[in-house]
């Protein structure tokens, strides 16, 4: 008998006390899990997280491993389980055979077969003599820790609602990430060479990118806001190049010779265009010096009032309008109608020119079309988001508030009318030695007024309306008189609409009663100072503007209108 059999009879007890301290420290590391969990489970109570519910059973999970893990690493060592064998009955046999194992004296040679034989008689009754203890503390300290964590875990917490929250902002970002990169798919498609093609793949790429750095609602909103106002400004731009060449169509709708040529640009029609320049071409033949001599004035006047944009289109128009009216002014005179032709490459030019300035201005309008397109795309989802928000007692930027630029784009109404090339039409009627009166109307989503009377020996009045949404322009147009704008006379027809009233003769005559100060008068046809109503008027105007959110654009436009109505002016 070496020490290799006394080694062999104290194997087994050694594995049964390294197997007793796996489950001990297994059940620490528990313990100090489920602490953990708990203490994560508070955190999850306290401020919204999300997945914190798995987050608990990744703590249970590495406390355990932490306890086993240092139970494989620290093994029961030969010395400890011969202890333990001595303590239950062999008194110190195994621990003094382990001590003088290396002596050959027939001491301890007898020593060591008296502990082998008692510790053979150990191991066939180690199950016994040692038993697994399951230590009470720990098993209530577990139990406790374990109820906690479930009342943390299967009561309702106030965070979940938070975190659901947090959730639905984030896919609703994704979305509007997804929308923007097809929008800028879209508009990368378009004509490179509009500016406002340009702008708005520059504004939606900027949002885009944006939006992959935005983590809340709110700021998802901010970042959309801003796009929109990039996105309304190049429509604004648009619109007033747009309103330029309108303008310029309106100049020349009011010569005679050039009426239906301006018609044929108003309606956006190469075949129109083509049939006005031929009907120009034979009305020139028809005409006397005097009248080409006027038709040349009015086509310089033409060139030098063309729409100032920077565009190859504009310029070739213009320079066509000049040498035509150079043609008619060197014309020699005295020729007798009939005998003027026009010269063809002259008229090819102005024709191509027309022809590629409309199709620009088609391209214009498609473009704006779609810019407000793309703005009800992101305005519509965002709107609805802050509504939600707004609900819950958090205020959305004032963009998404209910008259905020966002609800007009949503709804196609506001700024995102798109303007028609329609004109006005005015008619003039008077009475007396002097008077006029002129109206003019035009789809679109602005409104205007103006009125005015004369006092002594005219009068005058004039009104301008517009109303309508989607496509048009409203426009202002007044009559004149040769009276003063001095006095104002309360309509007889105060519904605002029918032929205009006006009295005949001046007013001293009977036309009505002036009042220098004070209110307005109840009775029809009552005067009032000019700069008085006027006043009333502007202090109305300002209050309505304060009690509301327009647009930025609109609040301009307000107060242009006051400017150019002001006294004095």
């Amino acid at each position: 008998m070496g020490s290799r059999n006394l080694h062999d009879v104290i194997r087994p007890v050694r594995d049964r006390l390294w197997k007793q301290q796996i489950v001990r420290l297994a059940l620490i590391g528990l313990l100090i899990g489920l602490c953990a969990a708990c203490l994560w489970g508070v955190a999850g109570w306290l401020a919204p997280m999300e997945g914190y519910r798995i987050g608990v059973l990744f703590w249970i999970a590495m406390g355990i491993a932490g306890g086993v893990s240092y139970a494989l690493w620290r093994r029961t060592d030969v010395a400890l389980a011969a202890s333990a064998m001595d303590r239950d009955g062999l008194e110190e046999r195994m621990a003094t055979a382990l001590a003088f194992e290396q002596q050959e004296s027939p001491i301890a040679a007898l020593q060591r077969e008296d502990a082998l034989r008692y510790g053979e008689e150990y191991v066939q009754l180690i199950r016994s003599r040692l038993p697994y203890r399951w230590d009470k503390k720990l098993l209530i300290a577990n139990a406790v820790a374990l109820s906690a964590l479930a009342a943390l875990l299967l009561l309702p917490n106030p965070m979940d609602e938070v975190v659901e929250a947090r959730g639905k902002e984030k896919a609703w970002i994704e979305e509007r990430q997804n929308e923007v990169a097809e929008q800028v798919q879209e508009w990368h498609k378009a004509d490179p060479s509009s500016e406002i093609v340009r702008g708005m793949e520059q504004t939606l790429k900027q949002l885009e990118s944006g939006l992959q750095e935005t983590d809340t609602a709110i700021e998802a909103l901010e970042k959309m806001e801003q796009a929109l106002k990039e996105s309304q400004k190049l429509a604004q731009l648009e619109r007033q190049k747009l309103g330029q060449v309108s303008d310029w169509i309106k100049q020349m709708e009011n010569q005679e010779a050039l009426q239906q040529l301006a018609q044929a640009l108003q309606n956006q029609s190469q075949e129109e265009l083509n049939e006005a320049l031929e009907q120009m071409r034979e009305e020139v033949k028809r005409m006397n010096d005097a009248e080409r001599e006027q038709l040349a004035e009015q086509l310089q006047a033409l060139a030098e009032s063309a729409p100032a944009e920077d565009s190859a289109e504009a310029e070739q128009a213009r320079e066509a309008l000049k040498q035509l009216a150079s043609q008619l002014q060197g014309s020699p005179g005295g020729q007798s109608p009939g005998a003027m032709e026009l010269d063809e490459e002259q008229l090819a030019q102005l024709q191509q020119a027309l022809a590629q300035l409309l199709q620009q201005q088609l391209q214009a309008q498609q473009g704006l079309a779609q810019l407000q397109q793309s703005a009800a795309q992101l305005a519509q989802p965002g709107l609805a988001l802050a509504q939600q928000l707004a609900a819950q007692g958090i205020a959305p930027p004032s963009a998404w508030g209910a008259n905020g630029m966002a609800s007009a784009l949503a709804s196609g109404s506001g700024q995102g009318a798109m303007p028609s090339s329609g004109a006005g039409q005015g008619g003039s009627s008077g009475a007396g030695q002097g008077g006029g009166s002129g109206a003019g109307q035009g789809g679109g989503s602005g409104a205007g007024q103006g009125s005015g009377s004369g006092a002594g020996q005219g009068s005058g009045s004039g009104a301008g309306q517009g109303g309508g949404s989607g496509a048009g322009q409203g426009g202002l147009a007044g009559g004149s008189g040769s009276g003063s704008r001095s006095l104002i006379s309360t309509p007889r027809n105060p519904v605002g609409q029918g032929t205009p009233t006006l009295d005949d003769g001046p007013l001293s005559g009977g036309g009505g009663e002036i009042e220098k100060g004070g209110q307005a008068p109840v009775l029809d046809g009552a005067s009032r100072p000019y700069e008085e109503v006027y006043s009333d008027y502007a202090t109305e105007a300002t209050q309505s503007l304060n009690r509301s959110q327009l647009p930025q654009s609109m609040q301009n436009l307000v107060r242009d209108y006051f400017t150019e109505i002001q006294p004095n002016r």
